[in-house]
């Protein structure tokens, strides 16, 4: 395969086989590969209708759903560039880019409600009768393998947000690179989409990946723990793409269940037994993901050893990788063979990985082309021989496996001349009893940053300050907390 339209014209071997399956709360539809492929065609014959040519851009701002895949698939069998927004964007966010991109077509959702101004619009819902009756379009587009497939745009936290161009050279190289560094995904596999479709790391994940592969996709009306939890009974659920945040409110409430039961205490004690015995007591608990679950995929967020050590005691495998969307997305991951808690594997094959001054550099036929209409910022994020600066710190092991430190911009940097990693610093207060969540960030006072944590309580009534005092007491001299305040509302922005 080059191209995407290599990998969609797949679809129609696989035939019956379910592709897309959309759970309502009350309804359960099934989209099969043969379907899935016929109706991303009349959506290309539809697009070709009105005028939406090969080139043009495509904004998709809605929730996952069997839907969303049409409408990517049709965009993709007519040529055009598929521009994803996360669907918990604001209102001005979508019409900026529709802007920055001079998008033809958005294609919106009825939950949101909001339309872009001076912009042909359709709603996601509205696509299964707008494809009805539509003709095949006249020919399928066949695009260079250097040829834009889509634009996404960063988060533009601490700035304006630049266009990420992914070629389907890109996205090719990086399925292919996945499947051959976790090669066990087969169509007995059912995925369970948990994480925006806007985000490279789902759509590589938990979208490419098993449409390769013959697998299923399974997606629900709310992501809250009890659906997430009635699906994996339900669905014979394999393997589900996750960032730390989803693990850690899915052991909330396993841990609140544990504790209503009464339970909590005894399931404490058996963390002191062998892993063979504790993971026989584990199996009510683990039963309730289903008979064939095979794996957690952990990335987007630094995955603590505490959280990865609480599922792998479970019986779960969880394989941390690590990933920007400019390298669509993934560039190193542990093996299904093989986790190191606290790593972030090895790098894939075909991605060559290099540190300089700490920071992580990196190559490959995954690695993007530059930002839309943004020639230095482009520039900036190359070196002269073409590596990618991804602004990561971080050190290669002896063993090959790549350990990051944190962004190089959330680097602290004391009076004393002192690097310190934020990361680190949180690994250790976050162990500590009475904290639920902490952020540790750089004050600069005037004489050089202090190490300064932000703490969320867990309402057991410790003082901040002994937490402070223990968390300094398991830290390095120069790592060592200097100020500290409580953050009152219920989590971090």
């Amino acid at each position: 395969m080059k191209t995407l339209i290599d990998l969609f014209n797949t679809f129609p071997s696989r035939g019956d086989l379910p592709a897309l399956i959309q759970r309502t709360g009350i309804r359960r539809r099934v989209m099969s590969y043969k379907e899935l492929h016929g109706s991303a065609l009349r959506m290309a014959g539809w697009l070709s209708r009105n005028e939406v040519e090969p080139g043009d851009r495509l904004m998709i701002w809605a929730p996952n759903s069997p839907w969303w895949g049409v409408a990517f698939w049709g965009a993709v069998a007519r040529g055009v560039v598929v521009v994803p927004v996360d669907f918990m964007a604001g209102r001005e966010r979508a019409q900026a880019i529709v802007r920055l991109t001079n998008a033809k077509l958005a294609i919106l959702s009825r939950v949101k409600g909001e339309e872009i101004d001076g912009l042909l619009s359709i709603f996601l819902e509205d696509l299964p009768f707008i494809v009805n009756d539509q003709a095949y379009p006249d020919n399928v587009h066949y695009p260079d393998p250097s040829s834009m497939a889509q634009i996404i745009y960063t988060s533009g936290t601490t700035g304006s947000p630049k266009g990420v161009i992914l070629t389907h050279g890109n996205l090719i190289a990086n399925l292919e690179q996945v499947n051959r560094h976790i090669p066990v995904v087969t169509e007995k596999f059912r995925f369970l989409s948990c994480l925006p479709l806007s985000h490279m790391f789902e759509q590589m994940g938990g979208f490419f990946t098993p449409l390769a592969n013959g697998a299923s996709i399974v997606y629900l009306r709310t992501l809250k723990p009890s659906a997430l939890m009635e699906a994996f009974g339900e669905e014979d659920i394999g393997a589900v793409i996750v960032v730390p945040r989803l693990l850690q409110l899915l052991r909330n409430s396993i841990e609140r269940e544990l504790a209503a039961k009464g339970l909590d205490r005894f399931y404490s004690w058996t963390s002191s037994l062998p892993t063979n015995f504790r993971s026989l007591l584990m199996a009510p608990i683990r039963n309730r993901f289903g008979r064939h679950f095979r794996l957690f995929v952990s990335g987007g967020a630094a995955l603590s050893p505490d959280l990865f050590l609480f599922w792998a005691s479970l019986g779960f495998k969880v394989v941390e990788g690590y990933g920007l969307t400019e390298c669509s997305p993934v560039l190193a991951a542990n093996t299904f063979d093989q986790q190191s808690p606290g790593s972030v594997g090895l790098p894939l094959p075909g991605v060559e990985i290099r540190f300089v001054d700490g920071e992580l550099l990196a190559r490959g036929e995954n690695i993007f082309p530059g930002y839309y209409n943004n020639a230095e910022a482009t520039r900036l994020a190359f070196n002269d021989e073409r590596w990618f600066l991804t602004g990561d710190l971080g050190e290669l092991g002896s063993d090959g496996f790549i350990r990051l430190k944190g962004r190089r911009k959330e680097l602290i940097v004391t009076g004393a001349g002192i690097n310190v990693y934020p990361d680190e610093v949180e690994d250790v207060v976050n162990s500590l009893s009475g904290v639920r969540e902490a952020c540790v960030v750089g004050l600069d006072r005037g004489e050089g940053e202090e190490v300064h944590a932000v703490l969320i309580l867990n309402g057991s009534g410790r003082e901040p300050a002994d937490i402070i005092q223990e968390a300094n007491s398991l830290l390095d001299e120069l790592q060592r907390i200097t100020g500290f305040s409580v953050w009152t509302e219920a989590d971090f922005p």
